[in-house]
């Protein structure tokens, strides 16, 4: 008969994680989502605008307005972690060690679901000041109004470092006004500054982290209905006894990616991060 306390253990394990993952996953809520996909790849309905006409004579018949429609294709892919934990079941029954291979998961799970979407990102043809300044007010105003000119709905999202933070907690000719909401952005108080949510993204990983050539910081402004992610299968963790290895093993395991849905809906900030 199976131990008992080692299924509690795998149980508290896959809570941990489940619950741990959607911290860690910081661009969570930025984009339109769809899950449970099926095949290889989804293919995302566009249409194109439309303009109001005049109505003509009451009886007349009313001729449809014809929109183009496209498809943006997001294709998957496989991404898994498999870890062999050290003492076996020791370290499952142990609550401190099961929660720090729990998160190891769960950081390692929410980072890829982070990198499909700055990947996708990346493809944006939009870029603001490019030059030799780190992350400005002017910079900001500028993304803003870009977004605005495209008729981007209300909502922005603001991607960076922690430097380009500390760059607007810097900054010598800003209002008090100003100058207090970025310090109350530093402290986390507060998470938005000229209508945009800032989410900062670290350096401490390989994945999931934003683009840097040089010195320069590619952060990104946009919208939820300008990016689309795409997840075939849900949060999945297991772990299981491996007869072959002898040990206990981990696994977690994401099928997925991400796409624009609206380049207007997108700009990048390059930022030098010497400044």
């Amino acid at each position: 008969m199976a131990d008992p306390t080692i299924a509690i253990a795998i149980q508290q394990f896959r809570d941990i994680f489940l619950q741990e993952y959607q911290r860690r996953e910081k661009l969570s809520g930025t984009s339109l989502e769809i899950h449970g996909a099926k095949g290889d790849a989804y293919k995302w309905p566009r249409l194109g605008n439309a303009e109001m006409i005049d109505r003509g004579a009451y009886s007349s018949t009313i001729t449809p307005t014809m929109l183009d429609h496209t498809e943006i294709t997001t294709t998957y892919q496989d991404k898994v972690l498999r870890t062999r934990i050290d003492k076996g079941e020791e370290s499952l029954i142990n609550a401190t060690e099961r929660a720090l291979w729990a998160n190891i998961h769960a950081g390692a799970y929410g980072r890829q679901r982070d990198a499909w979407k700055i990947t996708a990102l990346t493809a944006a043809t939009n870029e603001i000041a490019v030059g030799t300044t780190n992350l400005t007010l002017a910079k900001l105003l500028a993304a803003k109004e870009y977004l605005m000119d495209e008729e981007a709905p209300d909502g922005y999202f603001l991607v960076m470092s922690p430097n380009q933070l500390t760059a607007l907690l810097n900054l010598e000719k800003v209002t008090s006004a100003d100058y207090n909401s970025i310090r109350a952005l530093v402290r986390g108080d507060i998470n938005t500054f000229l209508g945009f949510n800032f989410i900062i993204i670290s350096d401490k990983n390989t994945n999931g982290k934003l683009p840097k050539t040089g010195d320069d910081r590619t952060c990104f402004a946009y919208t939820r209905e300008a990016l689309g992610a795409v997840y075939r299968m849900d949060p999945d963790v297991n772990v299981w006894y491996s007869d072959d290895q002898l040990s206990w093993l981990a696994d977690s395991r994401t099928i997925g990616g991400s796409s624009i849905l609206d380049n207007g809906g997108v700009t990048k900030i390059i930022c030098d991060e010497t400044k």
